[in-house]
């Protein structure tokens, strides 16, 4: 059954999930999109999207409980508060999984497009959900462990040029978390580069020497761990951000960054990006949609080793 979720119910529901976001206004997301939502009672067994549809809708739920399965890979069972539906949306595709209710209750959906669009007004609502999502990237790689390939980079890539200012913003147009963005935010955010060397076994970043920018690798390779609580790391090289969907979360403590071998890095500081992507809606766009892929190939990874990955 669906209805127009112009209730307190339907209010309640989305101001659970976004109202505990530091310096996120729950009330201005629920007053923009309020009219589009819909309030859905499912019932356990009700299909809520099949695999191949079209991505029209995402799905909130404050405390639920859904399957979404695929033919030929491990299912991943959502229980509690999610987003559902939202990798499709953003990377503009059809559903990836059938979306299965495993219990009764109320449920609401919006139309993805105008979902986007609300995110492109709101920077804080994009920033919170990049950082949220670099969140779960990490939380995928600790229950992985150690032996997950983790990195990115090709060894027979040339090194890019970073003396000058085009060439930086070539570099940057082969970065995953940047590529998608105009040639006019690109060089705007090559303008604010600074391009080092590192000779082999020198530190990029440390808990000892903590930093809040992000080191793109423009030759040679680059080595990020991190030993505790659990082991984490990886190799980066040319024309990847060292990290990738963890650049939120690998200054907070406990990360070390080395170079491996000789190698040229750019870099720049995490407050000139967010300026650009506020500026640039697309450059934001850019580092979402590479930050689902990268936790998309996590999830199948994990779900595929245990048989079906349950995610809280």
């Amino acid at each position: 059954m669906v209805e127009r979720a112009g209730t307190i119910g339907g209010e309640l529901i989305l101001s659970s999930m976004f109202g505990s976001r530091p310096g996120f206004d729950a009330n201005w997301l629920v007053a923009r999109i309020l009219d589009s939502l819909e309030e859905l009672q499912v019932r356990a067994g009700d299909v809520l999207a099949h695999a191949g549809d079209p991505s029209e809708h995402m799905f909130f739920m404050a405390d639920g409980h859904l399957r979404l399965s695929r033919e030929g890979l491990a299912d991943w069972v959502y229980e509690g508060r999610w987003a559902i539906g939202t990798s499709d949306v953003i990377l503009g595709r059809p559903y990836r999984r059938t979306i299965t209710a495993l219990h009764d209750g109320p449920m609401l959906r919006t139309p993805g497009r105008g979902y986007l669009e609300v995110m492109e007004e709101s920077f804080d609502l994009m920033s919170s959900t990049l950082v949220g999502s670099a969140r779960t990237t990490l939380a995928l790689l600790e229950r992985l462990g150690s032996d997950v390939p983790f990195g990115a980079g090709e060894p027979e890539t040339a090194p890019f040029d970073t003396r000058s200012l085009v060439g930086r913003a070539l570099l940057l147009t082969h970065v995953p978390l940047l590529s998608e963005g105009s040639v006019q935010a690109l060089t705007d955010l090559a303008g604010a580069c600074t391009s080092r060397t590192f000779e082999r076994g020198e530190v990029l970043f440390s808990p000892e020497r903590p930093v809040s920018r992000i080191f793109v690798v423009a030759g040679g390779w680059v080595e990020l761990s991190r030993p505790s609580p659990t082991v984490v790391s990886g190799a980066f090289g040319p024309g990847t951000a060292v990290g990738g969907a963890l650049w939120a979360v690998a200054r907070e403590g406990g990360w070390t960054a080395k170079a491996s071998e000789r190698s040229r890095v750019v870099t720049f500081s995490i407050d000139d990006w967010f300026n650009q992507m506020e500026e640039h809606p697309e450059l934001a766009r850019s580092a979402l949609r590479a930050i689902v892929r990268e936790r998309e190939q996590l999830q199948e990874l994990l779900a595929a080793r245990l048989g079906e990955l349950v995610l809280r």
